[in-house]
């Protein structure tokens, strides 16, 4: 590289141009933007050597073997995924309450609880009535969340 760093304070780096020898400090902007804005004013020929490296470095993502372009279409959902989360939409939605706003799960048995559903027009069999209830929902949540993890790397991957 054409710059030298330095770990004391002053100065933070020096231009490697015996021409120029120019002196970078802590007192403005200490990052590689100001070291790389003296290089393209200063050192036309060498910025363009820097582009051209820093170019051939960096890979586009179709440059990797068994990438799936960016222009095809995303991964399906799995069909049980999408019916469980069909047929479990309340019951899913409250169980994201109770672990967003970390209410402990004894509150699905509390009166009160029941109550609220029950005047938010909820019939018994749509909602959570106990802890062990949104336990259990978690569970078959995280397995059909896994099958689908599962499908969608094993079509991912070579």
């Amino acid at each position: 590289m054409w710059v030298t760093k330095y770990t004391a304070e002053e100065p933070y780096a020096i231009c490697k141009h015996s021409d120029c020898e120019h002196l970078f400090s802590h007192d403005g902007n200490t990052t590689s933007s100001n070291i790389i804005a003296h290089l393209r004013r200063n050192h036309k020929g060498d910025f363009e050597l820097f582009q051209n490296k820093l170019r051939n470095m960096q890979p586009q993502i179709t440059d990797f073997k068994g990438v799936i372009s960016t222009n095809c279409k995303p991964f399906a959902f799995r069909k049980e995924l999408l019916h469980f989360m069909s047929v479990n939409e309340l019951k899913i939605t409250l169980l994201n309450f109770f672990i967003e706003t970390i209410i402990q799960f004894s509150t699905a048995e509390a009166p009160a609880y029941k109550k609220l559903l029950y005047s938010a027009y909820v019939r018994n069999g749509d909602y959570i009535r106990s802890r062990k209830g949104l336990v259990n929902l978690m569970i078959k949540y995280d397995e059909e969340f896994n099958h689908q993890m599962r499908d969608v790397l094993a079509t991912s991957f070579n």
